[in-house]
């Protein structure tokens, strides 16, 4: 069964990343504060446009991808994680070693994926 992943927040990072799950038959719903935003790309993509707070309740939810602003990388992934998600942030992980070792405690806690989106390009794997 492939992961039911949804990406918050559909701003250019993450229509990237929407457009990317949806290639690879991954994406099940978006989500933006900006709900008009979130429902075009829902309609789209043909996925689901649901709430914020609700991305972190929802069963049919496995994985979030965040797309957001950084000072709200933390809270969010942590949140996330103690909801039983997998969690991708955008880099930076968050805007302070306190923050990023929150997230990453929060993850292990939960026995949950916890990483951040790191541009490997000239990485020479």
């Amino acid at each position: 069964m492939k992961p039911r992943i949804a990406v918050l927040g559909c701003g250019y990072w993450g229509s990237n990343h929407i457009r990317t799950l949806k290639a690879l038959g991954a994406l099940h719903a978006v989500s933006d504060t900006n709900r008009a935003r979130a429902e075009g790309f829902a309609s789209e993509q043909d996925c689901l446009a649901i709430e914020p707070d609700q991305l972190f309740v929802r069963d049919d939810i496995d994985a979030i991808i965040m797309a957001l602003p950084p000072q709200f990388h933390a809270d969010l992934a942590v949140r996330a994680v103690e909801n039983g998600k997998d969690v991708l942030v955008e880099k930076p992980i968050a805007l302070t070693v306190a923050d990023a070792e929150r997230s990453v405690q929060a993850a292990k806690d939960n026995k949950r994926v916890f990483m951040v989106g790191h541009v490997l390009r000239f990485h020479p794997a």
